[in-house]
């Protein structure tokens, strides 16, 4: 049985990197400074009003969605270019999430951020 299928949770094969966050009011050219900034490759977009993670968005987002596509990232709102992800407490099951990186190979990204409790992410 491998150590995915043995009943490991998140907590047990998480790395415990803090994220960022980000409004999702925000715009594409915002997230790509407060990445550049803080020296990291995504961010987790909120909505706040909402009090809900609506994804991640990433350099490769930027790059594909807004950069390649010639789309001005001042005007972009970061919704569009936000890969939708579902959250994972870190008591999810392992296999759930060795499943859906599986199928997410073929995605922009393959990450969760692990809430503790809803909007409170580690760290």
């Amino acid at each position: 049985m491998s150590e995915l299928a043995s009943g490991h949770t998140v907590r047990d094969i998480i790395i415990d990197d803090e994220y960022s966050t980000i409004d999702s009011s925000a715009t594409v050219l915002e997230a790509a400074e407060l990445m550049q900034e803080m020296g990291i490759p995504d961010l987790v977009v909120l909505d706040v009003d909402e009090q809900i993670v609506i994804g991640v968005i990433s350099d490769f987002n930027i790059i594909n969605d807004i950069v390649a596509a010639a789309r001005n990232p001042r005007k972009v709102s970061i919704k569009e270019a936000t890969s939708p992800i579902e959250p994972v407490t870190l008591d999810t099951r392992a296999p759930w999430i060795a499943a859906h990186l599986i199928g997410d190979r073929l995605t922009t990204h393959s990450r969760w951020p692990a809430l503790r409790q809803m909007m409170k992410l580690p760290g």
